[in-house]
């Protein structure tokens, strides 16, 4: 599960009463904002410790970067 979810998104925007609307509703905006490739991202290393997640969370991004010693 993602860190977000899409009867979450309805409960925000207070959708719930729609019901399965709402939740819908919510799943199109989890797809439209690409809230769900973040999720995916997450789940593929949310069991990694501290500096392990933080370095595959990078990779999965395709962020490289250099700390340069002065």
């Amino acid at each position: 599960m993602g860190l977000i979810t899409s009867k979450e998104i309805a409960q925000a925007l207070k959708l719930q009463k729609l019901d399965f609307f709402g939740t819908f509703i919510g799943w199109v905006l989890l797809k439209i904002l690409r809230i769900s490739k973040i999720n995916k991202i997450y789940d593929k290393n949310k069991n990694k410790s501290d500096l392990a997640f933080l370095n595959g969370i990078l990779n999965d991004c395709k962020i490289k970067f250099e700390i340069h010693e002065e």
